[in-house]
């Protein structure tokens, strides 16, 4: 893909690779967006489900119940909204109609100068990748 001046702003992101061998950028990039003590669940490609019901216990069963009901995004829709926020030194979050579901997308897995649209369409495909397949990483009590 090229941009208007004719420079790339394709994506190094494969869906079927994980993006979390290492969730420890991921987690810290998380740890600075939400408040202190909210507790979230970190999926293998960077989707987070972020928990507001203190009186849950599991966490991860409820995280993964919540993303396999997020799967109907149709463009030009309000499910196929997103929005992209940098989160400075770590990458992006890709943001969706629910407020407690959000992607990761560290700054390694898109091509310098990236226009925001494709950062969110490799959060959309990262998101894609852990509602087919929900490999939590990492809880976040």
């Amino acid at each position: 893909m090229t941009d208007s001046r004719g420079e790339s702003n394709a994506l190094t992101f494969v869906s079927d690779a994980s993006l979390m061998d290492d969730p420890n950028l991921a987690i810290a990039a998380i740890r600075a967006l939400l408040k202190k003590d909210r507790r979230f669940v970190l999926f293998e490609h960077g989707t987070v489900v972020v928990i507001e019901d203190d009186t849950l216990e599991d966490l991860e069963s409820y995280a993964t119940l919540k993303l396999e009901e997020d799967t109907e995004v149709v463009s030009g829709s309000g499910t196929g909204d997103m929005s992209v926020d940098e989160i400075e030194g770590y990458g992006w979050v890709v943001g969706s109609h629910d407020p407690d579901i959000f992607t990761f997308v560290p700054m390694s897995e898109v091509t310098e100068g990236a226009q925001a649209i494709s950062i969110g369409m490799a959060g959309r495909a990262a998101h894609g990748a852990d509602v087919d397949e929900p490999n939590v990483v990492h809880v976040e009590e």
